[in-house]
């Protein structure tokens, strides 16, 4: 199994780098430098797919990602089915938030 995320250039892609590196993932390229959509990391299992900020929802919506990291406007502009913002769900508890994010698809903001 592997995991897609879905990233734009820029300062999106700059503040997320740290906390994937934290996570043990670096991607194997500079997007900035790179002409690629699909760029390699460290690990064999993660790619990282980078995109326009408006299509990251999109993209995770229709499952050609699996992670999605966007701004709250882009979410909010976006308003797609199947994509929500985690502020969006209920958090009595840890099994209510699972249920109500089954078959959904999740984009955050950072």
């Amino acid at each position: 199994m592997s995991i897609r995320i879905a990233l734009s250039k820029g300062r999106i892609f700059e503040e997320t780098a740290p906390l994937l590196k934290a996570a043990g993932i670096v991607a194997s390229e500079d997007p900035e430098a790179s002409r690629k959509l699909i760029i390699p990391t460290n690990r064999g299992d993660v790619s990282v797919i980078i995109v326009r900020a408006s299509d990251v929802p999109t993209y995770v919506q229709y499952g050609a990602a699996d992670i999605g990291i966007a701004g709250k406007d882009v979410l909010l502009e976006h308003g797609g089915t199947g994509v929500r913002a985690p502020g969006c769900v209920s958090q009595p508890s840890i099994s209510r938030r699972r249920a109500s994010t089954s078959r959904q698809r999740v984009c955050t903001s950072i």
